[in-house]
Parts: C-alpha cells; sequence; structure tokens
C-alpha cells in the first residue's frame, strides 16, 4: 500500500488558472452550421518521455458546427460547399469530435 500513496502523491493534477472557467461548457443550443469558437483541453501522446512532465494541452479551433450533444459536439473546420450529393453528407469534411467535458470556452463568433 506504501508504494500506491507514493505513486498518487506524485500525480500531476489539472488546476486551472484563474482566467479559466471550467463551468462555461456548452449549456445553450448554437444552431447546427454556425461559425464557432471553441477553446479546449486535448490529450497529449507521448513517447519516449518522461510521463510525470505530461499533461493536457489547452488547443483552440474555428469551424462549422456540424451537431451539438450533451456530451460531445462535431466541428468542422474544412468541407465541401457544394450541395451534398444524392449519397448525403460529405465523405472528405475534416474537422474534430471534442467531449463536452473537455471545452473550456464555445461561442458563436
Amino acid at each position: 500500500m506504501k508504494n500506491a500513496n507514493v505513486q498518487n502523491a506524485t500525480k500531476p493534477k489539472f488546476m486551472p488558472s484563474n482566467d479559466v472557467e471550467i463551468s462555461s461548457r456548452p449549456t445553450e443550443k448554437i444552431s447546427i452550421g454556425s461559425v464557432i469558437y471553441i477553446r479546449y483541453r486535448d490529450n497529449v501522446l507521448f513517447h519516449m518521455a518522461e510521463p510525470i512532465t505530461m499533461s493536457p494541452q489547452t488547443r483552440e479551433c474555428l469551424g462549422w458546427l456540424v451537431d451539438q450533444r450533451p456530451d460531445y459536439v462535431i466541428i468542422s473546420w474544412d468541407r465541401n460547399c457544394e450541395p451534398p450529393t444524392l449519397k448525403g453528407g460529405d465523405s472528405k469534411a475534416g474537422g474534430l469530435v471534442i467531449l463536452s467535458s473537455d471545452i473550456l470556452e464555445m461561442r458563436k463568433v
């Protein structure tokens, strides 16, 4: 049990800075297709590095809101400007699915 306590003591904890309001998660619906700005916490992939020095990064993104669910949003930053085909959708779109719990700020542009 002693080893578990030592490991827990060295784990980094997320401490938001004073300018980040964690409670500002998306609560109001923004209409689909709106251009939005999102600031979010992102996972970090590391390889051959000291794990204890790693922490999530804060990133930002601009794009069109594709969908907004209680637990995530879908944003597209690259899409076809032509109308959808008969098959529907845009198979060449690029974007992100961001968990609502990771969103620090989201607003319509």
